[in-house]
């Protein structure tokens, strides 16, 4: 494969046979066979784009606020999605099962079904821009987080009802990047680790809550470990302005000079000295600690944080994306 241009962002499909390079600047989304290297076809589209769950489908950018769709197999153009935005799409994602489809932009959060191109619902921040999507697994609930601030929404898919709204304290561009729901809809997975929601209960208003972080995450002042609200470990200076990924019981930072550190804790362990209440107890296996049974086969596992020679952190945050920016 070869690329003439800055890349600007690049996402392989879901089954791992193709993969989507756009460049920085440059409205042309280029497909390649990750088989055999060889290049399938070229899409008009810019940033974001995203495979949906089948890889039979890519949604990317067009013009201003509009979102089109094309087969992964010849590159036909579907449809452009009906009742599109009037800012530049931030964010794309697919639901699970490939059916539906929601965006943000500005202020808004959109959701089309995919077979039909129909907005089905629009949702709105009641005072800053959203950012990064998800969709739930049964695609009950849509979550997205604010561009300026690290407020979490989440709503019904149903209803369109606010069910939940958390202020996670901490600068967007540390924690935004990523979010994906637990299979349990339990909780949400962000940069800085899981944060317990409640979507089960009725409409609230926009006063966001305080997080209750679950396990390992990373404060909001970006000086601490913690392990269930409680800090346990304080962060190295030069680590406390970084990157972050979380992935099980393992924490990953990437300082400002470029250094990479990893750091496993023992959820047992934790468990032992930070009492009984602690809800990531059944959550990992007996043997390594590792998450079981709470992401889908499809999509949003949790990435195996290393490679096998030489343990360096391969994809942190998976791919979805449930969001692709």
């Amino acid at each position: 494969m070869t690329w003439k241009y800055s890349l600007g962002s690049v996402v392989f499909s879901h089954d791992s046979a193709i993969i989507a390079a756009g460049p920085r600047d440059n409205d042309k989304i280029q497909l390649w066979s990750v088989v055999d290297g060889s290049f399938l076809f070229e899409l008009p589209g810019a940033r974001p784009f995203v495979f949906s769950h089948d890889s039979a489908l890519i949604a990317s950018h067009l013009e201003t606020g509009r979102v089109g769709l094309w087969r992964t197999t010849t590159g036909d153009f579907v449809q452009e999605l009906q009742n599109n935005f009037d800012d530049a799409l931030e964010s794309i994602v697919f639901s699970c099962d490939s059916a539906l489809l929601a965006a943000t932009a500005g202020k808004k959060l959109k959701l089309w079904r995919v077979a039909s191109g129909e907005c089905i619902r629009t949702l709105r921040s009641d005072d800053d821009m959203l950012q990064s999507v998800t969709i739930s697994h049964d695609s009950a609930l849509v979550a997205a987080m604010s561009r300026y601030r690290s407020i979490i929404a989440v709503w019904r898919v149903d209803t369109g009802d606010l069910v939940q709204c958390v202020d996670l304290h901490c600068a967007p561009s540390w924690c935004s990047r990523h979010l994906s729901f637990t299979k349990d809809k339990l909780e949400i997975l962000t940069s800085i680790g899981l944060v317990a929601i409640d979507g089960t209960g009725g409409s609230v208003d926009w006063t966001p809550l305080p997080p209750h972080l679950v396990g390992p995450c990373i404060s909001s002042d970006w000086n601490w470990i913690t392990w269930n609200n409680d800090n346990i470990l304080r962060l190295p200076v030069e680590f406390q302005t970084s990157d972050s990924a979380i992935s099980g019981s393992t924490v990953a930072l990437r300082s400002e000079s470029g250094r990479v550190i990893f750091i496993r804790l023992s959820a047992d362990e934790l468990s032992n000295l930070y009492g009984e209440d602690n809800e990531l107890s059944n959550l990992y296996g007996e043997d390594d600690n590792e998450l079981t049974d709470l992401y889908g086969e499809d999509d949003d596992e949790l990435s195996e944080p290393y490679d096998e020679d030489d343990d360096e952190l391969s994809d942190p945050y998976g791919e979805d994306d449930d969001s692709s920016t």
